[in-house]
């Protein structure tokens, strides 16, 4: 543990004396469970005016989405957030925190999108709520007392893959403006071939990123797609301007390192921030378990994103 940020490695002790199974062990629903109990907290962070739980029409029903907007007064830029899970655990409930405290941190009224899972709905589904939700927040910004004009895509890990896969979708079909990417240790690449063994990944580890790619597309032809696996877009260029954060112990590092590279290439304006101390998974560890790290990832956030703002 060598490295690892001091709150980290006394919350991974804790763990792992509690005789916590790994994810790769568990079926899909028992996976569900234990990050519904890892994320739940009685403390509530962040300051924000209300939240909505709204319905909205989605390309197969009805798609849930959860609003935060917050105090002050409006017209408030948007930010989409697609909830990290490898595509099949994770839910609006478990980031319920981290929505509140982007919402406060960023300024920005937050949409948070219950996304269809795998393996019951594989690949392209998760994609179609995301870019619905995308069209809904730019046609009914006024109802969420949001700017029309600011909207701003995020998401970690698989949300992170979800957001630029987003932004992709946007640039090829013409659809609405995106002002940002907010890409937390984002899954860009498939098959998953690291260029270097990465360091343990505590929170995630090889198998459970393998699993999760194998259940998420059910065809690995899928895989060449590049919204599904953005590394393989030809050219990135014309997307948004983005903020892509990595971590040191994480099996997804180097795929992150190069897709921040490629957009960088393609002439996106991009910063990278590395953490060196921090495993895949951390943001939402704002409280019960707090990591200090993932607050200090979300005053990044708002660095960059207001620097585009501005």
């Amino acid at each position: 543990m060598e490295g690892l940020d001091s709150q980290v490695r006394d919350l991974i002790i804790e763990m792992a004396s509690s005789g916590e199974p790994a994810m790769s062990s568990l079926s899909i629903m028992g996976a569900r469970e234990q990050m519904e109990e890892f994320l739940a907290s009685e403390t509530i962070v962040g300051e924000v005016e209300w939240v909505k739980d709204y319905l909205i029409e989605g390309s197969d029903g009805d798609l849930p989405i959860r609003v935060y907007r917050p105090e002050g007064e409006g017209q408030f830029p948007i930010l989409l957030w697609f909830h990290g899970g490898g595509w099949t655990v994770g839910s609006v409930d478990s980031y319920d925190n981290l929505c509140r405290g982007l919402a406060d941190e960023l300024d920005r009224v937050v949409v948070s999108v219950e996304y269809r899972r795998a393996p019951e709905h594989e690949f392209p589904a998760a994609l179609h709520d995301c870019y619905t939700a995308l069209g809904w927040a730019a046609s009914n910004a006024g109802t969420i007392d949001g700017d029309p004009n600011r909207v701003a895509v995020g998401g970690d890990s698989a949300g992170g893959n979800l957001a630029t896969a987003t932004a992709l979708r946007s640039r090829d079909e013409g659809g609405p403006s995106i002002e940002h990417q907010l890409l937390a240790y984002p899954a860009t690449s498939y098959p998953y071939d690291p260029d270097k063994e990465p360091k343990r990944g505590y929170f995630l580890e090889r198998p459970d990123v393998e699993r999760f790619w194998s259940l998420y597309l059910g065809d690995s032809v899928h895989g060449e797609n590049p919204y599904a696996a953005p590394l393989k877009a030809r050219n990135l260029s014309g997307l948004p301007a983005a903020t892509v954060l990595t971590c040191e112990f994480d099996p997804l590092h180097e795929e992150g390192v190069k897709y921040a590279g490629r957009l960088d290439e393609a002439g996106v304006p991009v910063t990278h921030i590395h953490f060196d101390d921090v495993p895949h998974g951390f943001l939402p560890l704002l409280a019960e378990p707090k990591i200090d790290r993932a607050w200090d990832a979300i005053e990044r956030f708002n660095q960059e994103i207001r620097n585009v703002s501005d």
